[in-house]
């Protein structure tokens, strides 16, 4: 229990730390406006998270914001593909701090209005080298009307 008190607790802070950067615009741009160029730029999304399989458990909805440049890359990935609305990322490694890593991979589909999209997430998590758990997700990207 204790554990998975911990991996929660590190979810929340992910989320605050994806927020935080997206929002300021701190993070990597790619030469079309981002890794999900489909997104409304100074918009703000609320992403939804079902988990379909694995150990890693319920993730909190995130609000995630566009900054008005297009910053929303949340992590170094090994390999990213753009296809008109649809963004891939493999390997996409965080540390977030006291020997947990996240890796993730993903797909991305949103809709050319840049009103809602999809994402199917694969992620595990290591401490200190170890394997912690792993899941599957299914994530909904909807955006908040201003």
């Amino acid at each position: 229990m204790k554990n998975k008190l911990f991996i929660i607790s590190i979810i929340s802070c992910y989320a605050l730390f994806a927020q935080d950067s997206v929002a300021k615009g701190t993070l990597k741009k790619s030469s079309d406006k981002g890794y999900f160029p489909c997104m409304t730029l100074g918009a703000t999304y609320i992403e939804k998270w079902e988990e379909f399989s694995g150990t890693c458990g319920k993730v909190p909805d995130m609000l995630i914001n566009i900054s008005p440049n297009g910053t929303a890359s949340l992590s170094d990935c090994e390999k990213k593909t753009i296809d008109g609305c649809t963004t891939t990322g493999t390997n996409c490694k965080t540390d977030v701090g006291n020997g947990v890593i996240i890796d993730r991979s993903f797909m991305t589909q949103m809709s050319s209005d840049g009103k809602t999209g999809n994402s199917f997430e694969m992620v595990q998590w290591t401490f200190s080298g170890k394997l912690y758990c792993h899941s599957i997700y299914k994530t909904t990207f909807i955006r908040v009307p201003k």
